[in-house]
């Protein structure tokens, strides 16, 4: 959906090249699920030749076909990631049990897919697992999902103190930890484009289909962000589902089924919104 709607714009922006009130560049980016994608286009100079003045990108949901959402903030959080290193005589699996167990329970919402009100400040943090490191060492790794810059003070803080506690508990062991923040960006719309965008969509898509979220799921997180961190941008979610042909277009579930109307919708929404990002 994601491509087909980008090769989409292609084909139209090239109609229309004389037309242009600007320039496009188009991205297409590989690699979302295991957040490597816009890290490893930034890093082979994606915006070398020519930087953006914005940038726009697109979610399938399961929303409705025809109906596309988005958010004036962060939209969807960022991950932090944790890594624990032990070294010393102590027993590794009892340590990787007291990890999992304090990490876990360093979360403030109940389930990864408890929503949360947008600007809201949570942890999500998960263990995952510990492997051998070499000379006696294991390293233990977890992930920390955020959606503020306090929440991720606390969160560090709280992966510290986990470590101080355990290397106390643990006579002879050694913990240090390894705490990088903005592992995953993330994604925080400009409110000015959000507004933007939202009006343009709603030219062509009908405002009552243009919805604001309320809304963040803590365990969906997106490396969009690494783009928005130097260039201001927007991310919306595009609605796939089909009520009533019983498409549920939720990703990464075994029952996806995406309505193929959505890539018009797509396709006239986006292009709405950069033909007029290019006029302002």
């Amino acid at each position: 959906i994601h491509t087909a709607v980008g090769v989409a714009l292609a084909e139209g922006f090239a109609a229309i090249r004389d037309d242009l009130a600007g320039s496009v560049l188009l991205v297409f980016q590989p690699s979302e699920e295991s957040a490597t994608g816009a890290e490893a286009m930034l890093a082979d100079g994606v915006f070398d030749e020519q930087q953006p003045s914005a940038i726009f990108a697109f979610h399938t949901a399961p929303m409705q076909t025809g109906v596309v959402a988005l958010g004036r903030e962060a939209m969807m959080p960022g991950r932090d990631s944790v890594a624990f290193n032990v070294a010393g005589a102590t027993d590794f699996t009892a340590v990787e049990r007291d990890l999992r167990r304090a990490v876990n329970a360093a979360s403030t919402v109940e389930s990864p897919g408890a929503n949360q009100p947008i600007g809201s400040e949570f942890i999500l943090a998960q263990f995952g697992g510990g492997r051998p490191a070499g000379d006696g060492r294991w390293r233990y790794g977890g992930g920390v999902t955020r959606v503020t810059a306090v929440a991720r003070e606390r969160a560090e803080a709280a992966m510290r103190a986990i470590a101080e506690d355990l290397e106390a508990k643990r006579s002879g062991a050694t913990v240090s930890v390894e705490y990088l923040a903005g592992w995953v960006a993330g994604v925080t719309n400009d409110p000015e484009l959000a507004d933007a965008a939202a009006s343009s969509a709603g030219r062509v898509l009908g405002a009552d289909n243009v919805a604001w979220l309320q809304t963040v799921v803590p365990a969906f997180s997106e490396d969009f962000g690494s783009f928005q961190r130097g260039v201001p941008g927007v991310m919306f979610f595009l609605g796939v589902s089909n009520a009533e042909r019983g498409w549920v277009g939720m990703p990464h579930s075994p029952n996806y089924v995406a309505d193929e109307e959505a890539l018009f919708v797509g396709a006239r929404a986006m292009a709405a919104v950069m033909l007029d990002a290019m006029r302002r």
